[in-house]
Formats: C-alpha cells, sequence, structure tokens
C-alpha cells in the first residue's frame, strides 16, 4: 500500500480518513493517538513509537523516538542507539525483563486509550431541550447549552449515559411536561403556573417537579405520592361536569376573594347556592398552595374575620344586602327536570289534519309562584324575588301603569292578582322563552317553540300570509301609506327567515303564530313609547294588545289567556301568585268557589280603553264595542263592580314535573333559611 493510500477510520463513524486530517471529515471527531507496539526481537531494545504529531510520516525512521524505560539501557557503556550487535550481548535475563515490562506497560495504555475512545465516541443528551449530540461538541447544537453543565464527567460518565439514556429523554424534557388541573381536569403545559380554563394554581408537586432538570425517576415519585388517592380519582375522571364541580370551584374562587377583598367571588359563590359554613379540607388546603392564609376547617366567615374584611362578613352574614347580578330561576337549580319538561313540550305537539297544519301543543299548563314563597322570612323573600324577578322591567311596566294599575283587580276577595315579570334570556329567544315561561317555568333552550313557530310558518304560509296582508295594509292605510305586493313578499320573506334563526329578533306575526301553537289567547301588556336612553321618545310601540287564534275553531282552542310584558325591544313572562292555600283547604265551601282557581287579567289599560285585538279583518275591532263582542267570543270575560272588563285565568292542573321543579327550587330557599336562623341561634347563645 502506497504512502498516499494509508488512512484512519473514524471510530464514531467509521469513515476512512487520510493519514494527514488530525479531524474526521465528515462528524469532526479528533483522531485518536495510535497504540504504543514493541519492536520485534530483531530490531533495536528501544520502544518504538509512531510519532503523535499530525505533519509527521509514519514510514520515515528519521522522525521515529527511541525510549528505553530500563535503567540498564541507559547505561553508556551497554547501549550505542546505532548499533545492533551491542543489543544482542545483552544478558538474557535482561531482554525477558524488557519484554515482561513492555507488555505491561502497553496493555495498560491500551485499556485507558480504550477507556477514553469509548467516552468520546459516545452521544451526550442536552439537560435543557433533551437533543443528541454528537460526542465533540462541548455545546448542544439547538439550545447551545453546555456540555459540562448538564452530562456527567469521569470514568462514571459511560455507566450513567448507558443505564439512563432512556430516561434522561423523558425526565430532561420539562418543557413538554404537563400537569393536570384537579378542578377542571385540563391538561395544561409545565409552565403554566394557573390553569388556563379556570385560573387554578398549579399543585405545589408539580411545580417542584417543574424546577428540578433531573432526577426523574425522584420526581415521578413525588408527584404520585404527593397526590392524595381523592385526587388521582378526579383527575382520573376526565367528564366529570357536574353541578358540584362548579361549587367546588367557586368555594376556592370565594375563599381567595377573601383574601384578596374580592366581594364578587365571594357574592358569586353565595349566589350560586353555596353554604356559608363549609369548611376547608386538606386537599383544598394543599390546592390552594397559602399555608399562611388558608388552614384545614376554615371556613368563609373564619377568614372574613381573620383579614378583617367587614365589607365581606356582612355580605356572608346578611346576603340579602348584596347586589344580585345572577339571575336563578327554577330551571337553573334543576337542570335536569328542565330537561324533562322541555322534552314532554317537544311530545305534546301535533298537527291536525285538514288544510290547516299548524303545530299546537295538545297539553293545557300555566306557570304560577307557589304560594310557600311566603312562609320564607322577608329576607329571603327579597333575596328570592331579587334572583328571579327582573326588576327593571317590573319597574318600568308598573311606571307606565301596564300592569298592577288597580289595587281592586289585583286583590279581589282572596283572590291575588298581581303580576310579576319573571327574567329571561335577552336577544331574540325573550318572546320564546317568555312563552314557555308562562305556561310551563321553563326556558326554550332546545328551540322547540321556534322550529314549531318556523314549521308552522311554512306549511300554512298562504292561511298566515293572507291575514298578515289584510292586517298591515290596513294599518298602513290608518297612517296615511300604501302596502305594495312587492314590500309585502320582501317583509313576509324575512319573517320566515326570523323564525328559521335561532337568536333572531321576532315581531308581531310570530306572536299571532304562537297564539296558535299555544291554542290560547296572549294579552301583551307593554309600554306605549318607545323611548331612547336619554328620554326621549323615538315613536309608538305597538305590541301591547290581545292575538288571537283566529285562524283555529273556537271549540278546539281555550278560553284561558296568558299575558306577556313587552318594554323597549324585550318581551317577559307575567305570572301571578298562587292563593293562600289555608283559605283553599279551609272548607267545603271554599272548593266551589272560582276565585281559588282562577286570575284575573285586565282586558283595558289604565284609561278603561279596550285593548286593541291584531290582525283582525278590515272593518272588525274598530270600535270599543265591537272588540268587547270579539273578546267575548274568544276569551272567558268578567266585568269587576269597579266596571273593569277582565279575562279569567283558569290555572288548571300542575304537571308533576313542574310540581318537582318548584319543589327544589324552594328546598334551596328552605335550607338558606334554616340557616339563617342557626347562625342567629348560635349568636343569641353566645351572648
Amino acid at each position: 500500500m502506497s504512502k498516499t493510500e494509508k488512512r484512519w477510520s473514524c471510530p464514531s463513524c467509521t469513515y476512512d480518513n487520510y493519514s494527514a486530517s488530525s479531524k474526521c471529515s465528515v462528524c469532526l471527531f479528533p483522531r485518536v493517538p495510535e497504540v504504543i507496539r514493541p519492536p520485534p526481537p530483531n530490531q533495536d531494545a528501544g520502544l518504538l513509537i509512531e510519532s503523535f504529531s499530525d505533519f509527521s510520516d509514519t514510514k520515515d525512521n528519521e522522525h521515529q523516538l527511541i525510549i528505553c524505560p530500563s535503567d540498564a539501557l541507559r547505561k553508556p557503556g551497554k547501549h550505542k542507539s546505532n548499533s545492533t550487535e551491542d543489543v544482542k550481548k545483552e544478558e538474557t535475563g535482561s531482554s525477558s525483563e524488557l519484554a515482561k515490562f513492555v507488555e505491561e506497560e502497553s496493555s495498560k495504555k491500551r485499556n485507558d486509550i480504550n477507556v477514553n475512545t469509548d467516552l468520546a465516541e459516545q452521544p451526550w443528551f442536552c439537560g435543557a431541550c433533551t437533543f443528541i449530540n454528537s460526542p465533540q461538541h462541548t455545546l448542544c447544537s439547538k439550545c447551545r447549552t453546555s456540555k459540562d453543565s448538564t452530562s456527567p464527567s469521569g470514568a462514571s460518565a459511560k455507566g450513567a449515559t448507558a443505564s439512563n439514556s432512556e430516561a434522561a429523554t423523558e425526565d430532561n424534557n420539562t418543557k413538554n411536561r404537563k400537569w393536570t388541573c384537579a378542578v377542571c381536569t385540563y391538561i395544561n403545559w409545565c409552565s403554566s403556573k394557573m390553569c388556563v380554563m379556570c385560573q387554578n394554581p398549579q399543585p405545589l408537586s408539580n411545580a417542584r417537579i417543574r424546577g428540578t432538570a433531573c432526577g426523574g425517576n425522584l420526581s415521578r415519585s413525588m408527584s404520585s405520592s404527593h397526590l392524595p388517592s381523592s385526587r388521582l380519582e378526579i383527575l382520573d375522571n376526565r367528564s366529570m361536569k357536574t353541578r358540584s364541580r362548579n361549587q367546588n370551584w367557586l368555594f376556592l374562587k370565594a375563599c381567595i376573594g377573601v383574601v384578596e377583598e374580592n366581594a364578587e367571588a365571594v357574592d358569586a359563590y353565595l349566589a350560586n347556592g353555596g353554604n356559608i359554613a363549609r369548611t376547608l379540607t386538606l386537599d383544598e388546603v394543599n390546592l390552594l398552595n397559602r399555608p399562611s392564609a388558608f388552614d384545614v376547617g376554615h371556613t368563609l366567615v373564619h377568614l372574613a374575620i381573620r383579614f378583617q374584611r367587614h365589607g365581606i362578613l356582612a355580605l356572608l352574614l346578611n346576603p340579602e344586602i348584596a347586589p344580585r347580578g345572577f339571575k336563578r330561576n327554577p330551571a337553573h337549580l334543576s337542570p335536569q327536570i328542565a330537561d324533562l319538561i322541555r322534552r314532554e313540550i317537544m311530545a305534546s305537539l301535533r298537527t291536525r289534519k285538514g288544510d290547516f297544519h299548524c303545530r299546537f301543543l295538545s297539553e293545557f299548563t300555566t306557570f304560577q309562584l307557589p304560594i310557600e314563597i311566603c312562609d320564607l322570612p322577608p329576607t329571603i323573600q327579597k333575596l328570592l324575588f331579587n334572583e328571579l324577578l327582573d326588576q327593571n322591567v317590573q319597574k318600568e311596566l308598573e311606571e307606565e301603569c301596564a300592569i298592577n294599575w288597580s289595587p281592586s283587580l289585583m286583590h279581589t276577595g282572596d283572590c291575588n292578582s298581581r303580576l310579576y315579570a319573571l327574567w329571561n334570556r335577552s336577544a331574540g329567544d325573550c318572546l320564546l322563552d317568555s312563552v314557555l315561561q308562562a305556561t310551563w317555568g321553563v326556558f326554550d333552550r332546545d328551540n322547540v317553540l321556534r322550529s314549531a313557530m318556523s314549521e308552522s310558518l311554512q306549511d300554512c304560509a298562504t292561511s298566515f300570509f293572507r291575514r298578515w296582508r289584510e292586517w298591515e295594509q290596513y294599518q298602513a292605510q290608518l297612517l296615511g301609506f300604501t302596502f305594495t305586493e312587492r314590500q309585502c313578499l320582501q317583509d313576509w320573506a324575512f319573517i320566515n327567515s326570523l323564525a328559521q334563526q335561532p337568536g333572531a329578533a321576532l315581531e308581531h306575526c310570530h306572536i299571532f303564530v304562537l297564539a296558535h301553537i299555544l291554542r290560547r289567547p296572549i294579552i301583551v301588556y307593554g309600554i306605549k313609547y318607545l323611548k331612547s336612553y336619554r328620554g326621549d321618545t323615538l315613536g309608538f310601540a305597538k305590541f301591547q294588545g290581545v292575538y288571537l287564534p283566529f285562524l283555529w275553531d273556537q271549540v278546539f282552542c281555550y278560553t284561558s289567556p296568558i299575558a306577556l310584558g313587552y318594554t323597549r325591544g324585550h318581551f317577559t313572562a307575567l305570572v301571578t301568585m298562587e292563593n293562600d292555600s289555608k283559605d283553599i283547604c279551609a272548607g267545603a265551601q271554599h272548593r266551589n268557589q272560582t276565585y281559588n282557581t282562577i286570575k284575573h287579567l285586565p282586558l283595558v289599560d289604565s284609561d278603561g280603553k279596550v285593548l286593541p285585538i291584531h290582525f283582525t279583518l278590515r272593518g272588525q275591532g274598530v270600535s270599543e264595542d265591537q272588540r268587547k263582542e270579539i273578546l267575548k267570543e274568544w276569551l272567558d270575560c268578567h266585568v269587576t263592580d269597579e266596571g273593569w272588563l277582565v279575562a279569567r285565568q283558569r290555572l288548571g292542573k300542575r304537571p308533576p314535573s313542574v310540581t318537582r321543579l318548584l319543589d327544589e327550587w324552594l328546598d334551596h330557599y328552605r335550607h338558606m333559611s334554616f340557616r339563617r336562623l342557626g347562625e342567629e341561634g348560635h349568636s343569641d347563645a353566645e351572648d
């Protein structure tokens, strides 16, 4: 083999490099020094060492070094470097001793070089990004982290790297490690100190694991042993989305709110039916991770006293004084029963045979507030009405004399006909929610009523369109306008599109269709003028009046109406309260009296004028006498002693599902009153 063809093999990538290369041309691995070899017996007794210099020629004897390890060889009379005959004259014992010494030294150096070669050939893992780097690199190729700061050195590096290569990849990957929130079960990144979904702080055990860059097995054992078994069950149950979980989260937020003087968090917890006597558990204290502030067994009252939060303490002891932004109706406290009621409504939808294929409800129900509300303490009653009613709408309608304007109408004997405005969702769902609230006491969350209304408009388009067009043309003629056929078609298409879009605002025609679906009259009590937020009058509000199911036969419809309220772009359900149960059960003579199951709804305004009737034919209902005749045909009318024309609202039998809904709703406020009585008794005992 010629001199130019001699090459050395790289121990890292096995590439054959030229002899003049001090590093591998592919992986830049440094060239390993060659092993010392003893000379043959017939050569010079000195040790022949190939030069370590990168520029030496291995075949050139002029650059070779002669090392004499034996002291005897260094004596002047016994060794000459240029003569081999003198070496042959040495004693046999010296030659054997020299050979033994050379063999031992060469084996030691060979072992050291092999160890260094193995260490140099071993790739190393970066402790910051877990990237596997080449052995010759002192810095990580990805994150520029030093090799000495993350990799072990010395003779123990080989065993540590070989045995923990897989563990280092997982345990040093701190950027990709995640932790699971114990409250909402969301999997967060390790760098997140709080849950991105519920703002729950990261547990202490996970924070410690995040702070360490090595020791993965120890960290995993700490994280698994630190969490109790109950917490692990919560973490494994990813689909738990019940009301108790929300209550737990609100309680933790309320505890933090007391410390940070955030009354809104405490008010939200109380508004959701939170118990102020609830104590902190060990898991909750560990989850809050503030030992200086929270202790096991503390309640919100203890925390308020400890941190001297007098305003929050007054809120906890007197929840009725707090401003209530949260609204709670019976469906909020019992969502399962509310869903059952909505399924009953869907099952009661029917379509009658014949030319008029309008959907209608086969069940007749009227929602009323239970009389058991009067048994609650006055403070709890006030809290209940604040959460159930729309106080702004109630105040506006009463100030405009739209409802409750006559004391004689509200109280006729033992009959209480006072109307209450229930709170509902805003936007375009308020009309549908109001209708279902006035009948069943729930919202139209599943768009059952909207779907029935849309299908009725499509299947009975001819009948509804004729009645609507005639009514609109007559109203435009009274105002001095003309209503062309093109405008009629455009407006009718717009009305159909509104009925099909969930959340879209509804108009007069939709109330007329809903009256046919219910098969009963709908009375709307509303404001007369639309006003801006500054109080300026914008125009007339023409929603007030009576909507009758003219397209049905009278014998197929009910005469008992429902009442709705209308303010600026918003509908609300107007319901009454049950009569006193004591009067109902007092004797047999009361069971036959009509006012125990009947309410009076006025058909006149505060000025004594008969309410307008919508969607009548041309020439009908022009005068008050004509309107009275029409109302007497479709409603069960009655004239009071004061001469007011009223409609009798017959309540009917309450469905069992609605009874269950109201019972659970009332139990919430009963428990609240019992808790208040217990606290007052405890304070009296201390005094």
